[in-house]
């Protein structure tokens, strides 16, 4: 349960000289296969991944609920990790027709794990991807996807510019692009999870820091090539300060109407 807070921090610190000499992966220290259970609790349970993860569930409903009767949907999930946000979002599609859901991520490891934890939704396939790298070489088609699900992964490539472009092409024309991102410093994580980031390469547009303010989503989205950028919590509201949003991007062109769903 909410143990693996403790027992994640202690074990980073522990391994902490293994795993920056590279003596060991990080990955497998991070998410030993003995605690892969309690680390989920940070993605998918721990109380401000719940309140997120139901605000990108709701984005999802609207989108499936606006479409056009029949029309196919198809989803990639890239960087899906432990698949805790994924396991918010399956249930959504539960008998929804034309289907298909792609849930992706660079490790082996994590794509056999999510096989065996979302066994039940017979409409998820499952493939690994590099987002560093153009997606065409990897197998994926050009304009074959409506909605892209990135759950605080994209900041961790080495150049988000670089990664949307790269994601970009996989979008039909209107297709949207949903984030769930930490929009603000966050020491705790950097100490527990840095391991895991490769060196950056635009330490510049990123101010020096890991994370991206929801206005630095908005200029990286838009000079990717997406005409529209809204979010959640939004500016202003009680809840904005909370140190993660959803970000919703589109692309120009004709889709499914979908909006935010707000959420107190």
């Amino acid at each position: 349960g909410f143990q693996a807070i403790p027992d994640t921090i202690a074990r980073a610190g522990d391994r902490l000289y293994e795993m920056m000499s590279g003596a060991e992966e990080p990955v497998a220290i991070i998410f030993p296969q003995s605690a892969s259970d309690g680390v989920e609790v940070l993605y998918q349970e721990f109380s401000f991944g719940r309140y997120f993860n139901q605000i990108a569930a709701g984005v999802l409903r609207g989108i499936v609920q606006t479409r056009q009767p029949r029309q196919p949907l198809r989803i990639l999930e890239v960087g899906g990790g432990t698949g805790g946000t994924t396991a918010w979002l399956l249930p959504e599609l539960n008998g929804v027709p034309a289907l298909e859901y792609h849930f992706t991520d660079i490790s082996a490891l994590f794509t056999r794990r999510a096989q065996q934890k979302f066994a039940d939704y017979d409409f998820v396939k499952y493939s690994e991807l590099d987002l560093e790298k153009e997606a065409h070489s990897q197998g994926f088609q050009a304009q074959s996807y409506d909605l892209i699900v990135a759950a605080n992964v994209i900041h961790a490539t080495r150049h988000i510019g670089r990664t949307l472009d790269n994601l970009r092409p996989l979008l039909k024309p209107g297709g949207r692009l949903l984030m769930r991102e930490i929009t603000q410093p966050m020491r705790l994580f950097d100490f527990v999870f840095g391991p895991l980031v490769l060196p950056l390469q635009d330490l510049d547009a990123r101010e020096g820091e890991l994370f991206l303010t929801t206005a630095q989503w908005q200029q990286q989205c838009r000079h990717a090539g997406f005409s529209k950028v809204a979010w959640l919590p939004q500016d202003g509201s009680p809840t904005a300060g909370m140190s993660e949003h959803i970000i919703l991007a589109t692309l120009p062109g004709q889709a499914v109407s979908a909006k935010l769903h707000k959420k107190p």
